[in-house]
């Protein structure tokens, strides 16, 4: 089985990236000495004027290694793994990262049933969403719930219509300091990760509100 180093980084706030490669399949350790929780973005991605990113999923501290899977899109030459923390700046969270540079012959799982094949299509279902809840929660300067958790959940979208900042947090509780996304006055936020726990938010000015839309 053949794995090259990318190298080991430590998960900051703002988005970092690997070497330009041509691997699809990516390995992940990880080593942070704190005994808190920390989450993070994984994307692949390439950079022009400013950082594009595509295929973004949730990853968090584990002791185990996680190995994670992007298509490489026809047309491209390369591409990067891209990164960043969601917390409030934690620091001590590093990762290192290895790209599989094999063929089917090198195995892992015969290059994963050669590309992603009939065996291994659990692992890559097409998630489809057959109905949608809606909600909307008044702006408030103290932490809202805005979804529970939600173990149907397939996706959820969230409109800041407000002139105030939102901050939410996938959590139980979310504060202006302590939180995963901000979203600007009248931004928009996809959830892109299969996440199905809560999801709270708080406003800087109680002004305006947020409308949801849960896919289930």
């Amino acid at each position: 089985m053949t794995w090259i180093s990318l190298g080991q980084f430590e998960v900051q706030q703002d988005w970092q990236s690997t070497a330009t490669v041509q691997s699809e399949i990516f390995r992940i350790s990880h080593r942070f000495d704190q005994n808190v929780s920390i989450r993070g973005v994984i994307a692949q991605g390439f950079e022009d004027e400013k950082v594009n990113i595509f295929s973004p999923r949730l990853f968090s501290y584990r002791n185990e290694n996680e190995i994670f899977s992007f298509y490489f899109p026809s047309g491209m030459d390369e591409h990067s793994l891209y990164f960043r923390q969601l917390n409030s700046s934690v620091e001590g969270w590093f990762i290192e990262v290895e790209a599989f540079q094999g063929s089917p012959d090198d195995d892992l799982l015969n290059y994963l049933a050669t590309r992603f094949g009939p065996n291994v299509t659990a692992l890559y279902q097409t998630i489809k969403s057959g109905s949608v809840a809606a909600s909307s929660i008044s702006a408030n300067i103290n932490s809202s719930p805005f979804l529970y958790s939600n173990p149907n959940r397939k996706g959820a979208t969230i409109w800041n219509n407000s002139t105030s900042n939102l901050f939410i947090d996938f959590d139980t509780e979310a504060t202006t300091t302590e939180y995963a996304v901000k979203i600007p006055s009248h931004g928009y936020f996809e959830l892109p990760f299969n996440y199905v726990g809560p999801i709270a938010g708080v406003w800087e000015v109680a002004d305006g509100q947020a409308f949801i839309r849960e896919f289930n």
